[in-house]
């Protein structure tokens, strides 16, 4: 997958760590989970063992941190009980900048099925349509 271009990633992210919903490790995790998910889709098929190896990272932090994100909201993961390895995760409220979605942010709270992902229109999207039709 490339590398190059760009993700949305939410101001309030840092609000989150000022206020102690999120510890500096869950943010680290988040970031590096927002940046590998597809541009495409806001999925991504990893996991904790798959980002502390590749990043060097601790790996009982890298697991906690990626289980308290999915608990907190900030992700949704698609586990198969008994199996180890790779599986898919969605970050709730990606933003999809590519493809048949673009412009629309990704719902993980509401999909219940990993490979039927629901979308809504962005809150941005929403509020610039608003503001182009006021003018």
């Amino acid at each position: 997958m490339s590398r190059s271009g760009f993700v949305a990633l939410r101001r309030g992210l840092l609000d989150h760590l000022h206020e102690e919903k999120l510890t500096a490790s869950e943010a680290f995790a988040y970031i590096l989970i927002i940046l590998e998910a597809d541009p495409k889709s806001g999925i991504w098929y990893g996991s904790a063992k798959a980002l502390d190896s590749q990043y060097d990272l601790n790996p009982r932090t890298t697991r906690k941190a990626v289980w308290e994100l999915g608990r907190k909201g900030y992700l949704k993961r698609f586990t198969t009980p008994g199996k180890h390895g790779n599986y898919p995760i969605l970050v709730h409220k990606y933003e999809v900048k590519l493809g048949v979605q673009e412009g629309f942010r990704l719902n993980a709270t509401d999909t219940i099925d990993w490979k039927n992902p629901k979308y809504e229109i962005s809150e941005e999207d929403v509020q610039g349509n608003v503001q182009d039709n006021v003018q």
